[in-house]
């Protein structure tokens, strides 16, 4: 088998390199970036949950929450946001219309831990509060889905299941569901990963054609030492190879050999001499 060129060689190598780096940057910097975005869909859902009280008031508040997102999110909200409210035993009492049928609300782990940070003293019902999920069959008293924000006693989770990202958020008696389609971020990622992996070929080609450039330049010297080589002959030995000061080690070489083309003239000088004499 016949051995790759050295110039070839650095400029495949110069590649093979580049490629394993971009690669692992480009790896890297996606998951980042996807990282990010769950974590920007999980800030949006614990503001959105936070920001209603109504969440875990009675049916009817649900039902003008559901229409409320309706009028802001248009003809798909149901395909924008989903919602679930869960007693403390895992028990459903509410799903918005828009629940994808691919996720069983059943199977749902609706259990929170405490929050070790979240105020021990529960909020006054006359003062306008909430005592974690009550209101679902009762008056509801204060917990309209107008202002104020919930105060939720328990570690939120956040998940992704499909294409929702699903945030859980709670109080002691009630558990509150969040999803938001996550189609949106997922596009984008799709569009970030093709341009990616579009551009990594072009990359990768102009890194071999510098790696080729910068190699025959590296070889230029080289191939000065060849071509003055093939001139040395009995008759041409005063030949010399030029010195040249931009690559130190190169110029060494150089140095060494005309050196020992030095010597050679000289002996040949000698021998010619010694042979004139006899």
């Amino acid at each position: 088998m016949k051995a790759l060129p050295f110039r070839l060689k650095i400029a495949l190598l110069s590649t093979a390199i580049s490629g394993v780096v971009l690669a692992g940057f480009g790896t890297a910097a996606y998951f980042m970036i996807a990282r990010q975005k769950a974590e920007s869909l999980d800030t949006e859902i614990r503001s959105l949950g936070m920001r209603h009280r109504g969440w875990l008031a009675n049916r009817q508040a649900m039902q003008r929450i559901n229409e409320n997102l309706g009028f802001i999110l248009g003809d798909d909200s149901d395909e924008e946001v989903i919602l679930l409210i869960a007693d403390g035993n895992g028990t459903v009492l509410h799903v918005s219309p828009g629940w994808p049928k691919t996720l069983n609300p059943k199977t749902l782990n609706t259990r929170l831990e405490d929050d070790p940070k979240a105020p021990k003293d529960k909020p006054d019902e006359k003062a306008g509060g909430f005592r974690g999920g009550r209101g679902w069959g009762g008056p509801g008293r204060g917990m309209g889905p107008g202002g104020g924000q919930v105060s939720f006693t328990k570690t939120p989770r956040f998940l992704t299941t499909g294409a929702w990202r699903i945030g859980m958020m709670g109080t002691a008696d009630t558990t509150l569901v969040i999803g938001m389609n996550t189609r949106h971020a997922n596009a984008e990622l799709t569009q970030l990963r093709n341009g990616f992996l579009l551009a990594l070929p072009i990359s990768l080609a102009l890194v071999g054609i510098g790696g080729w450039i910068v190699a025959g330049r590296a070889l230029r010297p080289i191939r000065v030492i060849a071509d003055t080589a093939e001139q040395v002959t009995a008759s041409g030995l005063d030949q010399r190879i030029p010195v040249s000061d931009e690559d130190p080690e190169i110029a060494r070489v150089i140095l060494v050999l005309n050196r020992m083309m030095d010597r050679l003239e000289r002996s040949f000088q000698q021998a010619t001499r010694f042979s004139a004499d006899a």
